[in-house]
């Protein structure tokens, strides 16, 4: 556990390591009329998101309803889907979906999404992940591509 402080810190700073989640810590604080102790405070250290499973590219025809999944540990986890048309110049945040889902379903109305790139920004307290870019493929009959 930590030591005492200087008498005049009114902060306490150290390097947090997993090992001190759930310790609990209080302030005394103290002069020559007497002591008071402050609430006492439990430490929780939330770690940050891993990826375990990364999105995979994902092939189809028009008028399919396809998705994009990525598995990831952590808590309090939000996920953020992102899609670019232009080769992955510039992304947009998907905002119908944002929030607290690791999979993002669409269906492919046309032709023109052939080729757009997904990829999904995953973010706790801790940090923040950012899986690898994944690729639509829309094909035309059997084994064609547009």
């Amino acid at each position: 556990k930590p030591t005492a402080t200087s008498s005049r810190t009114r902060s306490y700073t150290f390097p947090v390591q997993a090992k001190h989640d759930g310790w609990q810590y209080y302030c005394e604080v103290s002069n020559p009329g007497g002591s008071v102790s402050s609430n006492i405070m439990t430490l929780t250290v939330v770690a940050a998101p891993v990826i375990l499973k990364q999105p995979a590219n994902v092939k189809t025809a028009v008028r399919k309803l396809v998705s994009f999944t990525v598995k990831a540990s952590g808590e309090g986890l939000k996920y953020q889907w992102y899609v670019s048309s232009d080769g992955g110049k510039s992304f947009t945040k998907i905002t119908a979906i944002s929030g607290r889902t690791s999979k993002y379903a669409l269906r492919v109305d046309k032709a023109s999404y052939n080729g757009n790139l997904y990829r999904c920004e995953i973010t706790n307290l801790a940090g923040t992940v950012v899986t690898a870019t994944v690729k639509l493929s829309v094909v035309l009959g059997i084994g064609a591509t547009y």
